[in-house]
């Protein structure tokens, strides 16, 4: 089974390639998880739920989309602390309808073609004063990355919100490894 940095399953024997971006993904949820209290939310690409479950502690309500039907069984297993649906759809092709006052887009733009259309749905379906929280990694290379993002680039595809927070989480980490020498993402907030 191929396996992404995004979407994986925690075993410990093919964790430690994993960890950092792994990590990273996780707190990005921790962070989006402080602007989901009693709110409804849209998390797209969500992966195996590990997300998801995070934010269930203070959502009102997850709708939770990914186009793997084998993540989404696993994501269903998982215990949440508010309600979840589950959609299996390809952003690519189609995009949920409703509205939401948090969409949350962690490590999932960078793997789009058309990474432009996605985020103006998510703009279009955000309640007024919703907010869209992202994470794109910078610059990193990958076999299912279609994207590759400086921070200009990131500003340039949320340009049509209101605002925006944009910070760099930038991580030091000693491996062998090249690839997760200093990794570094964008997480940030689009304003509608």
């Amino acid at each position: 089974m191929r396996m992404s940095s995004e979407n994986i399953i925690p075993r410990w024997n093919i964790m430690p390639k994993h960890m950092p971006s792994f990590t990273t993904h996780l707190e990005q949820y921790v962070y989006a998880s402080n602007y989901v209290m009693r709110k409804d939310v849209l998390d797209i690409g969500s992966g195996e739920g590990y997300g998801p479950q995070i934010l269930s502690y203070g959502a009102n309500k997850i709708d939770v989309i990914d186009k793997s039907p084998r993540s989404l069984m696993r994501a269903k297993a998982k215990n949440y602390y508010c309600p979840v649906e589950f959609h299996e759809m390809d952003l690519e092709e189609q995009f949920l309808l409703g509205s939401w006052d948090v969409i949350v887009a962690l490590q999932i733009l960078e793997h789009l073609n058309d990474p432009e259309t996605v985020v103006e749905l998510c703009r279009t379906y955000l309640r007024e004063g919703g907010i869209l929280i992202f994470g794109l990694p910078h610059m990193m290379p990958a076999e299912d990355h279609k994207r590759l993002y400086k921070a200009k680039d990131v500003l340039n595809l949320f340009k049509d919100f209101s605002d925006i927070d944009l910070h760099i989480h930038d991580r030091k980490i000693i491996s062998r490894d090249q690839h997760y020498r200093g990794i570094k993402s964008y997480v940030g907030i689009a304003y509608k």
